[in-house]
C-alpha cells in the first residue's frame, strides 16, 4: 500500500506504474516539484497557520517576517473590545491628508500590505495585539528539511492537503516522469482536452465527464472549494456567489 507521502508517491511512478525503480530519485523531485505548484495554486485549509504582533504608540509599520498571504486581521484594543480590520490599499493610504507623522494617534481599524510589511491606519495610540490569519509557505518548510538532510529525506515528508489530493498528484508526476523520459504520447493522453469546445459563457461549466485526460478530470473533480461546500450554513444580509474553480 502506498504511503501517503512525497516518497509514497514517487514509489507509485517509479515502481508500479513505469516498472523502473532507477528513477525513483527522479519521480521523487518531480514529486517535489508539483507539490509546490500545487500548494501555491490552491488555498489549502490545512495550510492555515496564526501569527501575532503587538502594536506600539506612534509606531505605523510592521514586519510579518515573510511575504505570506493573509487571509484575516483582527486587533484587539488595549483596554477591552476589538474588531476585524479592513483591508486597503497603500496607494489609499497615500492619499490621505490625515497619514503623515503627525497625524492624532487613535485605535487601528485599516491595514495595508506592501511587500513583507503591514501599515496600520491611524496610527495607533496604544499597546493593542494584531492577530492574523494566513497560508503558510509550504516552500519553507520544504527547504529546511532539505538543509538538514539529502533529497531523499524529503521522501518522508508528508503533505499539507488532504487525502483525496494524493490521487492528483500521484498522475500529475507520472505526466511529468513521461515527459522527463519523452514518451510524449503517453503524456498528452493524461491531459487530452475534451473534444467539445469550452464556449465564453457564465452559464456553462465543463463537467467532469466531458473530460478525456484523467488529470483535467481530477481538478475540475477536486477544485470545489471547502466555502463552497459551507455555504448553506452562511447567513449573510447579502449572500455572496461562490463558484468553484475551474481549470
Amino acid at each position: 500500500m502506498m504511503s501517503f507521502t512525497l516518497g509514497g508517491i514517487a514509489e507509485w511512478v517509479a515502481n508500479e506504474r513505469l516498472r523502473r525503480p532507477d528513477l525513483y530519485d527522479v519521480a521523487l523531485q518531480e514529486s517535489l516539484d508539483f507539490y509546490r505548484v500545487l500548494c501555491a495554486k490552491v488555498p489549502f485549509p490545512d495550510m492555515v497557520a496564526v501569527g501575532t504582533f503587538s502594536t506600539v504608540a506612534g509606531t505605523r509599520t510592521y514586519s510579518l517576517n515573510t511575504n505570506v498571504a493573509l487571509i484575516s486581521v483582527r486587533i484587539d484594543y488595549a483596554g477591552g473590545g476589538g474588531t476585524r480590520m479592513r483591508r486597503t490599499h497603500p496607494r489609499r493610504l497615500d492619499l490621505l491628508t490625515s497619514y503623515s507623522a503627525t497625524t492624532p494617534q487613535r485605535r487601528p481599524y485599516w491595514y495595508a500590505r506592501f511587500g513583507t510589511k503591514i501599515e496600520l491606519h491611524p496610527i495607533p495610540d496604544a499597546v493593542h495585539t494584531v492577530t492574523y490569519r494566513y497560508w503558510f509557505d509550504v516552500d519553507s518548510n520544504i527547504d529546511a528539511e532539505i538543509a538538514a538532510g539529502t533529497i531523499a529525506s524529503i521522501g518522508e515528508h508528508v503533505p499539507n492537503y488532504a487525502l483525496p489530493w494524493v490521487e492528483l498528484h500521484k498522475w500529475e508526476t507520472l505526466y511529468r516522469l513521461y515527459n522527463h523520459l519523452e514518451q510524449w504520447e503517453k503524456a498528452q493522453m493524461l491531459i487530452a482536452p475534451a473534444a467539445m469546445p469550452v464556449y465564453q459563457s457564465p452559464k456553462h461549466k465543463r463537467l467532469m465527464t466531458e473530460e478525456v485526460g484523467i488529470i483535467p478530470r481530477l481538478w475540475n473533480s477536486l477544485l470545489r472549494t471547502v466555502d463552497e461546500r459551507e455555504n448553506v450554513d452562511e447567513d449573510f444580509s447579502i449572500n455572496p456567489v461562490v463558484r468553484g474553480y475551474t481549470l
